[in-house]
């Protein structure tokens, strides 16, 4: 075999190995506050987050050539709990926002990986729903403007973005995120 082709050879099998690491964070309604890291490579997805005192540990895995907008990874923790991490993945595949979800069926918090690692581990207040709210329907719904939010009108996860436009009547219309109808 010539140098080159072995060289070329090399850097195809090494790239093989290459995994991604990502920051992550599941926040429990309970107010219990766990991070961590999320590992995805072309074998295998793993995450594992802790509380700060490293009492509580949660980790799981997932599988990493899904390409689904919405994921769901099973967890096992520390303490006993189980369940499954449902996430809205955003369209980079690198960050995502989604709930904690017990096994029995309980929303229990959030968990967010990537660029929505640190803004999960910092809200204040996790409504019981798992999503973070920043406005209220008429009707009492709660759902924020970010992908990944659950839609006051149809229930499913918001992740589609509409850019800004002008309408007809000359009125512009801030870009915002939508659910499938």
């Amino acid at each position: 075999m010539r140098p080159a082709t072995l060289a070329l050879c090399s850097i195809f099998l090494a790239g093989c190995a290459l995994s991604i690491t990502t920051p992550a964070a599941v926040h429990l309604t309970s107010g219990l506050i766990l991070t961590g890291n999320a590992t995805g490579s072309l074998s295998e997805g793993k995450f594992d987050v802790a509380t700060a005192d490293r009492m509580v540990r949660c980790s799981g895995n997932y599988d990493p050539l899904d390409t689904s907008p919405v994921i769901t990874a099973p967890f096992t923790c520390t303490d006993g709990r189980t369940g499954a991490f449902r996430i809205v993945r955003a369209e980079d595949k690198m960050s995502g926002v989604g709930a904690v979800i017990f096994t029995g069926g309980e929303v229990g918090g959030r968990v967010g990986y990537g660029k929505n690692a640190a803004e999960v581990a910092s809200e204040e207040d996790v409504p019981a729903s798992g999503v973070a709210a920043s406005g209220v329907a008429p009707d009492g719904c709660t759902s924020a403007n970010t992908f990944g939010a659950l839609s006051c009108e149809t229930g499913a996860p918001k992740t589609h973005y509409v850019s800004g436009y002008t309408r007809a009547n000359g009125t512009y219309v801030n870009g915002y995120v939508r659910s499938h109808k």
